[in-house]
């Protein structure tokens, strides 16, 4: 499991059997690399969140199976749920990740309004 940090809240991220990302407690999981935004699919267990939806028809991100391991190399992760919306995350681990990105604002605007 692995530990995130966002605006002074935890949240933990689990696996699913297989090992692969799934969400969190309370929360869908997106993930930037290289400029591209990811979340887990729907084939990993992981809820269809209404802000995921909502996230996903408002802007490009691509469905995949990345294991645990995959989020160490992340350079974003945003969290998102009914209530708190779409979320940076500040921290994995320990490993300070950057906030608020130009990407994740681009994002916000879209979804949110």
């Amino acid at each position: 499991m692995f530990l995130l940090r966002e605006s002074g809240a935890d949240e933990v991220i689990r696996p699913n059997t297989r090992g692969e990302i799934c969400e969190g407690c309370i929360s869908n999981l997106f993930f930037v690399k290289d400029s591209v935004i990811y979340t887990p699919s729907l084939e990993t267990g992981c809820l269809p969140g209404v802000m995921r939806q909502e996230v996903m028809r408002h802007i490009k991100v691509r469905e995949v199976e990345w294991v645990m391991a995959d989020l160490k190399d992340c350079d974003e992760i945003w969290l998102s749920n009914a209530l708190r919306r779409l979320r940076g995350v500040t921290s994995i681990n320990g490993r300070i990740l950057p906030r608020p990105s130009e990407l994740l604002s681009r994002a916000l605007a879209k979804v949110v309004g």
